[in-house]
């Protein structure tokens, strides 16, 4: 091997050595970037569940999630990205939990109305069975003047 060739043939491994380095802090902004949309991904849906929570069924889960949110974002700026991960997973069981609480809630209030109109509908059907029954007894008796 010669001179030359050894020489570029280490400039080559510096080369790729410095392309490695480019592409993990490449890796690292985009993994920053992209838990950095997860994170305003969440803001976005802790507001959204805030606003649809009108009887505050999801009161303590949003102190924590949104607590929770200031935690991951500020372990992605001191990059600790263990315990940014696990918050962020907290955060994401957090957002299910509390669209999990709502989806019931809103599941039991149709119950309770499809319970109500079905109450009604019996009391109704019960009046209207009266009520014939009141007919059929007038029909026999009008039957029977007109037998006599």
């Amino acid at each position: 091997m010669t001179h030359l060739t050894r020489h570029l043939l280490q400039r080559g491994f510096v080369a790729l050595g410095l392309l490695g380095v480019l592409a993990g802090i490449g890796g690292l902004a985009l993994a920053q970037e992209t838990t950095q949309e997860t994170i305003n991904g969440f803001t976005v849906k802790i507001q959204a569940i805030e606003a649809a929570d009108k009887d505050k069924i999801t009161t303590q889960e949003l102190g924590f999630a949104k607590a929770w949110l200031g935690e991951a974002q500020a372990q992605l700026t001191q990059e600790k990205e263990e315990e940014l991960a696990n918050t962020v997973k907290r955060i994401h069981v957090s957002i299910a939990l509390m669209e999990a609480k709502l989806q019931k809630a809103d599941e039991e209030k149709k119950a309770a109305a499809a319970a109500e109109t079905a109450k009604k509908i019996g009391q109704a059907v019960n009046a209207m069975r009266k009520e014939i029954e009141g007919l059929k007894k007038e029909i026999d008796d009008l039957s029977k003047k007109v037998e006599k």
